[in-house]
């Protein structure tokens, strides 16, 4: 993958305070993007991401990938797009799922 194909674009990385999301971050920071947002549930540790990074290249969206008009508004404008947001572990899903299957259902809500 090419650096130079990031030049200007804007990346969203759902799931970006994560352990994925930071891996993705500190990959990405480097590149001639104009605009990285990560996009999350965890305000707190966006905050944290927020003063650890200190870069102007970083916009923070709080909401949920479940939430088509949340993660909408976070994509406009976007030129590419680092998915792991939703995960959850198995059995923390009240509604019959298990946590895997979860996973995939709800990364597939979030690019539908």
């Amino acid at each position: 993958m090419s650096a130079a194909m990031f030049k200007d674009k804007t990346l969203l990385i759902t799931g970006g305070t994560g352990s994925f999301g930071n891996a993705v971050l500190s990959r990405m920071l480097a590149a001639d993007l104009r605009e990285i947002r990560i996009f999350s549930r965890d305000e707190k540790k966006q905050d944290d991401m927020r003063k650890r990074y200190a870069s102007d290249k970083l916009k923070f969206y709080i909401g949920d990938v479940r939430d088509y008009p949340a993660v909408l508004s976070a994509t406009r404008g976007d030129h590419a797009f680092a998915n792991r947001g939703g995960g959850l572990s198995g059995g923390a899903i009240d509604d019959g799922r298990d946590g895997d299957r979860g996973n995939v259902d709800d990364q597939v809500d979030a690019v539908a």
